[in-house]
């Protein structure tokens, strides 16, 4: 009888111990989703940067080629 009572409680222990094993899987997928999810946004945003400063250089571009006419008509009025 002692012997049954050890098996028992040794697998009580193990499925105990299953269980936790499976809520903590479950807690570390939801956490990697939500890591996923955010690594998602973030590289969106990025995109959005870079297309902001790609227009913002072509801006500046533009701005420096009329800043060039303009001194080569200033210089030209001389």
């Amino acid at each position: 009888m002692d012997v049954l009572k050890q098996l028992e409680t040794r697998l009580r222990a193990l499925v105990d111990q299953r269980n936790q094993l499976k809520a903590e899987l479950e807690a570390e997928r939801r956490t990697a989703q939500d890591g996923s999810q955010e690594l998602a946004t973030l590289r969106q945003r990025l995109q959005e940067l870079e297309a902001e400063r790609d227009a913002l250089a072509k801006e500046r571009e533009g701005v420096r080629k009329d800043v060039e006419k303009i001194l080569k008509l200033l210089e030209g009025a001389d």
